[in-house]
């Protein structure tokens, strides 16, 4: 860990989603609850990857401990050559499998692996992606098993997936078609047309699917794609429910979830939750564990699957699982602070404005240096509600101050951005934009317009310019980075920078006094005095420890504690 000091809703787009299940429109309106509305709460489940045995009794044995472990949710995997034909060992196992669900209110997500850009998975670029109707008939005999069935929660299609064109050589006839739609758009090809084109067969692939091969005959469930977290991407794929997508370690940015969770407008769902495991090593612990079901939560996201059930079985990963039906017991209880932390944050008058030029970086090396980190890390600071801002969406901020820090603007947005009410501060961090997408100068009258509009200034500068919450000690304005593990083939196991607030204050005030959560993202033991009044009352809803008349407040590595602070006595 490294370290510095600070100074001291998302709108549907136009033609709203075809279709949106009931548990997404309970989401939807918990997000813009009032503080006396507060008490509806978006759906909580938290459960494993299941690879379902061959025998049924096997499966159902397994189920049971899967449940009394305190998980909720099964995700059920299958591939396109293991399909449930009539009269099957899998439709017998599958359907003894459902049954138990229905009976045990465990909610069941099909993860059918039909792969976007796999020929041999029902998703080549030049076959099924250019005729997604092709692949209908790898859903049929799923339809027919999970039809009925009151466990059924939602179907997932793909696992690890994204958009994609290939090459020229792999897939002449997509080619063909993107340089046709280049030439109705503009004619000059460049990286974020390659994107932006390969999100929308991505996005008519999977919706075709999704339309006519599950909706039509299943009704409204949670339907998605397990791919990246990226909100450009999920905005496009109007099909989809739910935003699907998984870690790769438990380490994972979490600037990049709350990214997805404040601008997407749909539950977050991590289908593949990578806590700890017999052969794969992701630096386990039950402190990790416990902070990223935490983290999560107060970001919004309330669906998981741990990966992966059966694989647990060495004695030093049974230690670490061993804490977890503890935690989704604590995660369970604390559902209501937790939510109601999430959306305060998700409605705040702060805002950080991400654009496809400031989200899209390099690589993983980038990350401390990342426009949109680094906004997180120091907003954090200031112990008060922010929230992210897809530039979708930019014509919806009406007051409060907006944070851009992106060196490249479309004109569309650039525009909106100088059209945006004067109750809108804009601040701009490092300088101005100057250039579009395709790094070409903005017209000259629309630079002269964000000259006038937007008051620039560096990074350092930001905390001292935006008000803080009050009384917010110094210990919690600190800045710096925190060591993050990631793995390539190339090479191995290796280490990265992530920034981060080190002792991080959330808070809001409710109808009985003020919610307050303290995060420590660091590995490190921290100390502080309390972000509260010295004589207000205090309850510690995170554990039993003293509160009252405390000089000094201390956090293990890792620990998230959550706090109803009341007015003075």
């Amino acid at each position: 860990m490294t370290r510095c000091c600070s100074d001291s809703r998302n709108r549907t787009a136009p033609g709203a989603w075809a279709a949106i299940t009931l548990l997404a429109a309970v989401w939807a309106l918990t997000a813009i609850a009032s503080v006396a509305a507060e008490t509806a709460l978006p759906p909580m489940h938290h459960g494993v990857v299941f690879f379902c045995p061959e025998q049924p009794d096997e499966a159902i044995r397994q189920l049971e401990t899967i449940k009394r472990d305190g998980f909720d949710l099964l995700k059920f995997a299958s591939w396109v050559w293991t399909l449930p034909k009539p009269g099957s060992d899998l439709e017998r196992n599958a359907q003894a499998v459902l049954d138990w669900c229905d009976r045990n209110d465990m909610a069941f997500y099909l993860l059918h692996n039909i792969q976007y850009g796999s020929p041999g998975e029902g998703g080549g670029l030049d076959d099924q992606v250019l005729s997604p109707e092709k692949s209908l008939p790898l859903l049929e005999d799923w339809v027919r098993v999970l039809r009925g069935h009151r466990s059924v929660a939602g179907v997932i299609l793909g696992n690890e997936v994204g958009p994609s064109l290939g090459s020229p050589e792999q897939a002449p006839a997509l080619w063909t078609q993107f340089r046709q739609w280049l030439a109705q758009e503009h004619g000059s090809p460049g990286q974020v047309d390659c994107r932006r084109y390969a999100r929308q067969c991505f996005a008519r692939f999977y919706g075709t699917l999704l339309d006519k091969g599950l909706r039509t005959a299943l009704g409204d469930l949670l339907y998605g794609s397990k791919t990246s977290l990226d909100p450009f991407l999920h905005r496009v794929c109007r099909a989809m429910s739910v935003t699907c997508w998984d870690d790769a370690l438990a380490q994972h940015p979490l600037w990049r979830i709350k990214c997805a969770a404040d601008t997407i407008g749909k539950p977050l769902f991590n289908a593949e939750l990578h806590l700890y495991h017999d052969t794969y090593q992701f630096f386990p612990s039950p402190e990790q564990s416990r902070y990223r079901y935490f983290t999560s939560a107060l970001l919004g996201e309330y669906l998981t699957a741990s990966f992966a059930w059966g694989q647990w079985q060495k004695p030093e990963i049974q230690q670490v699982h061993a804490a977890t039906p503890g935690i989704l017991t604590d995660l369970r209880r604390l559902q209501q602070p937790l939510c109601r932390l999430a959306q305060a944050y998700q409605r705040a008058d702060l805002a950080a404005l991400v654009t496809e030029s400031n989200y899209y970086r390099p690589g993983i090396d980038d990350e401390q240096r990342h426009p949109l980190a680094l906004l997180y890390a120091h907003l954090s600071a200031l112990g008060r509600p922010w929230r992210y801002l897809l530039e979708n969406d930019l014509d919806t901020m009406t007051g409060g101050t907006l944070v851009v820090w992106s060196d490249q603007l479309t004109p569309a947005v650039a525009t909106t951005l100088t059209e945006l009410p004067a109750a809108v501060q804009i601040l701009a961090v490092g300088a101005l934009p100057t250039s579009d997408e395709y790094a070409r100068p903005l017209p000259a009258a629309t630079q002269r317009a964000l000259k006038a509009r937007l008051r620039v200034m560096p990074l350092a500068q930001l905390a001292s310019t935006l008000t803080p919450a009050p009384n917010l000690p110094d210990e919690y304005r600190s800045v710096g980075t925190v060591a993050y593990k990631w793995w390539s083939q190339e090479r191995g196991h290796f280490q990265y920078a992530v920034p981060y607030c080190l002792l991080e204050v959330r808070q809001t005030a409710t109808a009985e006094g003020t919610l307050v959560a303290v995060v420590n993202n660091t590995t490190e033991p921290q100390a502080a005095p309390p972000p509260w009044p010295a004589q207000a009352k205090v309850e510690e809803l995170t554990g039993a420890r003293e509160t009252d008349g405390l000089q000094r407040l201390t956090l293990r590595p890792l620990e998230v504690r959550v706090f109803a602070v009341k007015p003075d006595r």
